[in-house]
């Protein structure tokens, strides 16, 4: 779901206005923060232990961090950061949605990539800013790999992709939104026809 809001968000800016529409779509509004992506997830980490599998903005005036977090005991957690003082408190827990994850297969192998990756949400923020330099916005595990948005001194975001096994760092470069489209389109193609 998240993927498919930012990727609304992506062709919103492109088509919006650039980059600075999708600065502000994305919930980034505050010119800065004194707390960095890597230091909410290690705050969110202290308050809930297990494996950070996103860091991204809150969508409102404050933008505080969300950090998602799959706990030991296998449950997700969001933790909420807060960006002048670092302080985080349990956002949610639910346990409803936490039950019908652990039933989703894509989940548990989701799950059991992030608890054996080689690569934590931390040195993976590490290892984008060096490959480009800048504020990191938002961090997403994938099977293998990290997602990361780096905003540049010049306001431009990049993706970059970090290997969760190698920890190296590469422009990312997203071929299957296209096919998420598709796959969208018919399945509104198939439901018509009923």
């Amino acid at each position: 779901m998240k993927r498919k809001i930012a990727v609304a968000i992506a062709v919103a800016a492109l088509v919006g206005g650039g980059a600075y529409t999708a600065v502000a779509a994305s919930g980034d509004t505050s010119p800065s923060s004194s707390v960095s992506a890597s230091e909410a997830a290690g705050a969110a980490l202290k308050k809930s232990p297990g494996s950070v599998e996103s860091i991204s903005r809150e969508d409102d005036d404050k933008g505080d961090w969300e950090v998602e977090v799959v706990g030991k005991d296998g449950n997700d957690r969001d933790v909420r950061v807060d960006i002048s003082n670092g302080k985080a408190s349990l956002f949610s827990d639910d346990d409803d949605t936490n039950e019908n994850d652990k039933n989703d297969s894509d989940d548990q192998t989701e799950r059991e990539a992030l608890r054996t990756a080689k690569v934590n949400a931390e040195q993976a923020v590490t290892a984008a800013q060096k490959f480009r330099a800048g504020t990191v916005t938002e961090v997403d595990f994938g099977q293998d790999h990290w997602e990361i948005e780096v905003r540049a001194e010049d306001g431009r975001e990049h993706e970059v992709r970090v290997d969760a096994t190698t920890g190296k760092a590469s422009a990312s470069v997203d071929s299957d939104n296209d096919s998420d489209d598709r796959d969208d389109r018919d399945d509104r193609d198939d439901n018509d026809n009923d």
